[in-house]
């Protein structure tokens, strides 16, 4: 933390004299970032953030404390561009360049975005992110390339050299980074920075071949997994950063920490009583470097007392520095520590990076689905654009655009990138003989169904049913959502009969009460939730696309009371998908 207020961490305000003297002269931290939504005191263009690092990296040279003349090294989150700058080309995440399946050009993606960053003074991106997607639950499920560690590999690797080019000290390279090692993507829970069980099978199998092929490819860095492997943290884990990543993978580059993850040890694993064994057990590990954003004092103090305790080798020490001299110099940071800011925007504005990422953009779409609608006709005259995020330009950039988590809440002088939402896109291409209809539909949040609740926000009953010996049930077929009302006995007796195979003389299925028998689904997607599921799975057809386009005539409110009426819950996302690619 180097700028503004230190009592406000985040604050924007300009360099701090005091906090830049703590930091680069009394604690001789080496390396500084940029954190996701920090930005220079005025300004997020090429050349505010060229300034600032120029002025970082000469109080860092010009320190009494800094005998050497060692500089600094700067890094920031380049993962899908130049993202953190308002006015730099953005490009498909990574989730969309997997889709692409071109190597060619994720390389050609990763050398427009090494220009544009080494430009601003930044020569560390932390990216690629070599994890191999394998639960849609977390919420990172957007970083990887994919599922298959070979796509994941080839794809990063390709990345990695467009980055790295074959010169780190050239004026467009800046050194690379493979994230997570390992095993971030498999969380047990869903849930970022947990616990995930993987079995050495498929550790091996799954999760350590992308990383074996970035360094292969002669990443510099490798940023560790945030989260624990079979209980065990991963920035504590010997096997996992010793003896998997430097003896079996062979990586001869630096590790680092992802943010605050060495605290981590002690306020979240609970593995470590204090800082100084914290600190130990991390670099014992082998970590080489620690992202400690916020307290520098504690780190320099733990960490030397660990050494003079003897709880971490001075030889560990050595090896680390030995890691870190060895990037700066492959850098050319000794040579050329400062860039050209009047250059900055330039680079950072580039026309040429646009068609490159327009095509990226163009190779990333992937059509769920197609029944004749497209391409579209000079001879159709009515469109429907809807879904939450068609109209969206902070939902359709996705995090890491210009703020960590997208760009929401900025600053009255940085603005939102420049985006032709889906909307706007089909507008220009329809023509104007067309009408294009907007509607946002179910927000995000009413994606999912809650059986818990009914109208009015309060709680439903659930009764359990006898399933079997030992198996209960709640029988939430028998109310529909958002209605209260229950059926009368005999009818409930009847429902039972049937699930469990019997039924009475006679006996008809009965309609749900209040609620329509939806038209043109399969018999299986009416019933239970487990059923529906089940049929879509074996791609059992739901209520036709077409015939919601064709309502479009209807007045909104009736239009909408039919939509709720005729498509079940369980398949509102598929059926918003396929009327979002049409």
């Amino acid at each position: 933390m180097l700028q503004g207020d230190p009592s406000t961490p985040w604050d924007r305000g300009p360099l701090n004299p005091d906090l830049m003297k703590n930091v680069l002269n009394d604690n001789r931290i080496g390396s500084i970032l940029s954190g996701g939504g920090a930005w220079p005191p005025v300004g997020d263009d090429g050349k505010a953030w060229a300034d600032e690092i120029n002025a970082i990296q000469q109080y860092a040279l010009d320190a009494p404390n800094n005998t050497l003349g060692i500089p600094i090294i700067y890094g920031a989150d380049a993962v899908h561009g130049h993202n953190n700058l308002f006015d730099a080309t953005m490009v498909p995440h990574q989730v969309g360049l997997g889709a692409t399946f071109d190597p060619a050009l994720a390389e050609r993606l990763g050398q427009s975005t090494g220009r544009a960053v080494r430009a601003t003074g930044v020569v560390w991106d932390f990216s690629p992110v070599l994890d191999t997607e394998r639960d849609l639950r977390w919420g990172r499920s957007y970083e990887p390339f994919g599922e298959d560690p070979l796509l994941t590999g080839t794809l990063g690797a390709a990345t990695i050299r467009g980055l790295q080019g074959h010169n780190l000290a050239s004026g467009g390279s800046v050194a690379a980074t493979a994230k997570h090692f390992a095993g971030y993507s498999a969380p047990d829970s869903g849930m970022d920075r947990t616990d995930a069980t993987i079995s050495q099978a498929e550790l091996q199998d799954l999760h350590l071949p992308s990383f074996q092929q970035g360094i292969d490819a002669g990443v510099a860095t490798v940023m560790v997994n945030s989260g624990s492997v079979n209980g065990e943290p991963v920035h504590a884990s010997h096997h996992m950063l010793t003896d998997v990543l430097r003896g079996q993978l062979h990586f001869k580059g630096v590790v680092i920490s992802d943010w605050q993850d060495v605290e981590n040890l002690i306020t979240k694993y609970h593995v470590a009583p204090d800082m100084e064994h914290a600190v130990a057990l991390a670099f014992n590990a082998g970590l080489d470097m620690s992202m400690i954003p916020l307290d520098a004092d504690g780190f320099t103090t733990a960490l030397t007392a660990a050494v003079t305790d003897g709880l971490v080798p001075e030889s560990r020490i050595d090896d680390a520095v030995s890691h870190i001299l060895t990037l700066k110099f492959r850098l050319g940071l000794f040579e050329h520590p400062y860039v050209d800011a009047s250059k900055a925007n330039a680079a950072v504005e580039d026309p040429a990076n646009r068609p490159l990422a327009r095509k990226a953009a163009q190779e990333s779409l992937v059509l769920l689905g197609n029944d004749g609608v497209l391409p579209l006709s000079h001879h159709t005259h009515r469109i429907l654009v809807t879904g939450p995020n068609s109209d969206s330009p902070t939902n359709q950039l996705g995090g890491w655009s210009v703020a960590w988590q997208g760009a929401f809440g900025l600053p009255s002088d940085i603005p939102i990138p420049e985006v032709t939402t889906i909307k706007e896109g089909v507008q220009q291409a329809a023509g104007a003989g067309a009408q294009v209809i907007w509607k946002q539909g179910a927000p995000v949040a009413d994606t999912t169904t809650n059986r818990n609740r009914r109208r009015g926000g309060r709680r439903r009953r659930r009764e359990p049913v006898r399933r079997g010996p030992g198996r209960r049930r709640h029988a939430g077929a028998h109310v529909r959502a958002g209605s209260a009302r229950r059926r009368p006995e005999g009818d409930r007796q009847a429902g039972h009969r049937r699930r469990r195979g019997r039924s009475a003389p006679g006996d008809e299925p009965p309609a749900r009460r209040g609620r329509r028998q939806p038209d043109g689904l399969p018999a299986r997607q009416r019933g239970r939730g487990r059923d529906r599921r089940r049929a879509v799975r074996q791609g059992q057809p739901e209520r036709p696309a077409a015939r919601l386009l064709a309502e479009v005539q209807r007045p909104a409110p009736a239009r909408l009371q039919r939509a709720r009426q005729a498509v079940r819950p369980a398949l509102r996302v598929r059926l918003r998908a396929e009327l979002y690619a049409l």
